[in-house]
């Protein structure tokens, strides 16, 4: 069995000229947010083995905050410059090559892509739009992560602030 939480960065400050998208802090509202969806994943007891995120300021942050919340330690979390810009089809590649002694996992990164990739994986639901700090948690009856496929998740929860 393996369990994926997949997860929005949280509300970031508006593009402007001066900072560039990848650069982008969380709002106060993100920041917020982040603290209340990590404060939501330990009430449903949920850890992970493993947390990815975009390197993107704001999607690294919200990884610091979530993990910081269930007890992961924030010098865990692995950037992964591929998820920054990814399709669901990258997203699920970067998935597979999790390594197979983790059975649980949280991968943080961006719209559109997280919500495709979560309408790709999830068996009999489908998600319209995950909201900024959005995340849903997807188990799988496999042992490994490189047999991960299409429409082979059952979607456990969907919580957004």
């Amino acid at each position: 069995m393996k369990s994926l939480c997949v997860l929005r960065h949280a509300k970031s400050t508006p593009l402007d000229a001066v900072t560039e998208d990848f650069e982008r802090p969380l709002s106060e509202k993100g920041k917020k947010d982040a603290e209340e969806i990590g404060s939501f994943l330990v009430t449903e007891n949920v850890s992970v083995d493993i947390v990815i995120s975009s390197p993107a300021k704001r999607a690294w942050k919200t990884a610091k905050k979530v993990s910081k919340k269930i007890g992961y330690s924030k010098d865990l979390i692995i950037s992964d410059f591929r998820i920054y810009g990814a399709d669901s089809a990258e997203l699920l590649e970067i998935i597979k090559d999790i390594e197979d002694k983790y059975s649980s996992a949280m991968i943080c990164g961006h719209n559109p892509s997280v919500t495709a990739l979560t309408n790709l994986i999830i068996a009999r639901s489908r998600i319209d739009d995950i909201p900024p700090c959005g995340i849903c948690k997807i188990n799988f009856n496999i042992d490994s992560w490189k047999d991960l496929s299409e429409k082979s998740g059952s979607l456990v929860f969907f919580k957004y602030p």
